[in-house]
C-alpha cells in the first residue's frame, strides 16, 4: 500500500482516467444492464414523455459533474497521487457552497 500511496501521475492522465470511468460506471453499464430487461416507457421504438424528461436531468447531472471535474483540474497541483484517503485541498466554492 504504501507503494502506491507514492505513485503520481499528471493531471492530463488523471481527467482521461476519471472520465473514461464515469462514462463506463454512469452509461455503460446501465445500458448493457438495460439491454438484459424489457423497454418500459417506449412505444414503436420511441421514447415516452416521462423518459425525455429523464433525460433532460441526466444530461444536468453529466454538466454538473463535468463543472466539478473542471474546478478540480484547475485548482489541483500538477501531480495527482494514485491513492489518497483525504485529498490534499478541498474546494468550497461554486458547486460545493
Amino acid at each position: 500500500m504504501k507503494r502506491l500511496q507514492k505513485l503520481r501521475y499528471p493531471r492530463w492522465l488523471a481527467i482521461i482516467l476519471w472520465s473514461l470511468m464515469l462514462l463506463l460506471g454512469h452509461t455503460g453499464l446501465p445500458a448493457g444492464l438495460a439491454d438484459l430487461t424489457p423497454r418500459l416507457g417506449w412505444r414503436n421504438g420511441q421514447l415516452r414523455l416521462w423518459n425525455q424528461t429523464g433525460l433532460f436531468f441526466v444530461m444536468l447531472g453529466y454538466f454538473y459533474l463535468g463543472w466539478c471535474v473542471f474546478l478540480h483540474y484547475k485548482h489541483s497541483s500538477r501531480k495527482v497521487k494514485a491513492v489518497m484517503r483525504t485529498p490534499p485541498e478541498l474546494l468550497i466554492e461554486d458547486p460545493y457552497r
